[in-house]
Parts: structure tokens; C-alpha cells; sequence
């Protein structure tokens, strides 16, 4: 999972460098090259936040499953435990009800 999201990063930064640069080069007047470079970096900067709120959502997801599962493997070990502690007082109780007093 960690592979496509480097590469759509690398993608991402790697077409805004190439637009940047493109843009910087390009034979026209400095206003009109920096009001498309500062258009650029906006579009940029708004598919980075996007995408890092959809990052920040999928590890949020993934935290709230693992919270559930560990409340789960939690709540049956207590549950287990709690039965055996139940078996060894029954057996203990049996065991001193058995034995003959002297």
C-alpha cells in the first residue's frame, strides 16, 4: 500500500516541478509567469491537502479498527480468564470440602 502512495506523490511533486519549471521558461511577460506559477502552486497545494486528507482518513479508519480489535481480543481474555478463575475456586472449594478433617 505504502508503494502507490509514494509513487503518486513522486507523481504529483514531480508534475508541479515540471510545471514550474515549464511556465519559468516559457517566453512570456514576469506578470503573467508569476501569476501562473502562483496558479500552479495553488492547484498543487490543494491536491497535496486533498490527498493528505485522504491519507489522514485511511490511518484514522485503520486506527479505529485496531482499537476495536484489541477491545475484542481484550474483552475474551478477560471473559476466559475470569472462567478459569470461576473453575479453580470451585475446585478449591471441592477440594477442601473432600478432604477429611482430623
Amino acid at each position: 500500500m505504502e508503494e502507490p502512495r509514494g509513487f503518486l506523490v513522486g507523481l504529483i511533486i514531480g508534475g508541479g516541478i515540471g510545471a514550474l519549471l515549464g511556465v519559468l521558461f516559457a517566453p512570456e511577460s514576469g506578470e503573467v509567469t508569476r501569476e501562473r506559477v502562483r496558479d500552479q502552486g495553488q492547484r498543487v497545494t490543494g491536491r497535496v491537502r486533498e490527498q493528505a486528507n485522504r491519507v489522514a482518513d485511511e490511518v484514522r479508519i485503520a486506527a479505529q479498527n485496531v482499537a476495536g480489535e484489541v477491545r475484542e481480543r481484550a474483552d475474551e481474555f478477560a471473559t476466559r480468564a475470569q472462567g478459569a478463575a470461576e473453575k479453580m475456586v470451585h475446585r478449591g472449594r471441592t477440594t477442601l470440602e473432600e478432604e477429611p478433617t482430623p
